[in-house]
């Protein structure tokens, strides 16, 4: 069997039950633009009696058997990107004191990145020369977009100084992370919504302290005027 190529499901056509027994060779010569090719061969051995089998321990999660009275073998045989993929980190201010012209601060980090590795990156769609690096710190304001290239299959801690404010993380519409950090895995193209809260509450009893002090103020200016009244009135008599 010579250039079998897998169609649009990823099914490679002859690869099938009219396979006779024998040892089988499954070598992968090209893959899809963006992806590494799966170079370790895929050795797999059909007995005479149908039953499938395949060789190396470190390839035996690509063979997966289902059926009891009817066996069904179906090898899966993956292909990882080998192209950086894109982190879009969003930026939303909320709460009555939250203020939305405040720029925050963030730290990347990039699991086994050295310091020299440079990601490229964009805010609100304006690339940025300077390149980022692990621990490198960028800012965002409410509205803005930060988007950064990193590695697929690459954790990304994402650490925000928040300060006084409420701090969710939301990764891809999914889970809710609440604190100013965050560690996710890009398998793919992902979004990174951060939202920062900030409510003041006003203690209780500090408003009725206000407005005594108010009342009393009024209070001894309402004297004062009745006093200068009374005096006008005695010099006039």
């Amino acid at each position: 069997y010579e250039d079998l190529v897998s169609d649009s499901n990823g099914v490679i056509p002859g690869i099938n039950n009219t396979l006779t027994p024998g040892k089988y060779y499954l070598t992968e010569k090209t893959a899809p633009s963006g992806y590494d090719i799966h170079y370790e061969d895929i050795v797999f051995v059909i007995s005479e009696d149908g039953n499938i089998s395949i060789e190396g321990a470190e390839h035996q999660e690509h063979l997966v058997i289902t059926g009891t009275t009817q066996r069904n073998y179906t090898f899966h045989i993956p292909n990882f990107r080998n192209e950086p993929v894109e982190l879009a980190v969003t930026k939303t201010v909320t709460g009555s004191f939250g203020d939305k012209t405040k720029q925050f601060t963030f730290t990347l980090e990039v699991e086994n990145a050295v310091a020299e590795d440079e990601f490229t990156w964009s805010k609100n769609n304006v690339a940025q020369q300077e390149p980022l690096h692990t621990e490198s710190t960028f800012t965002l304001g409410h509205g803005d977009v930060v988007k950064i290239m990193v590695p697929v299959n690459t954790h990304v801690t994402i650490t925000e100084n928040n300060e006084d404010y409420v701090t969710r993380f939301v990764f891809n519409n999914s889970g809710v992370s609440v604190g100013n950090t965050d560690t996710i895995l890009l398998a793919h193209d992902s979004t990174l919504a951060v939202t920062n809260n900030l409510d003041a509450v006003i203690p209780v009893g500090v408003f009725n302290v206000l407005a005594g002090v108010a009342v009393i103020c009024i209070a001894t200016g309402c004297l004062i005027i009745i006093v200068r009244k009374r005096r006008k009135k005695g010099a006039v008599v």
